[in-house]
């Protein structure tokens, strides 16, 4: 009896564990997503720049980096 007690105890912590990592596997993709949505935002922004900065005559700035 008493190993019966054990076995289903770590039973529980195993699925326990596991909703855990399925938890945090879902919030990784989440914010893998959100980075990157971010660096296309990021990327069109510079564009938007270099393409700003050439037609005003100001030139190519690819030599710099944008934050």
């Amino acid at each position: 009896m008493q190993r019966e007690k054990e076995i289903c105890a770590k039973s529980q912590s195993v699925d326990s564990i596991k909703q855990t990592i399925t938890t945090y596997e879902t919030k990784i993709e989440e914010l893998e997503t959100q980075i990157q949505i971010l660096f296309s935002e990021k990327n069109d922004l510079e564009t938007k720049v270099e393409e700003t900065l050439q037609d005003s005559g100001i030139g190519d700035l690819s030599h710099m980096h944008l934050i």
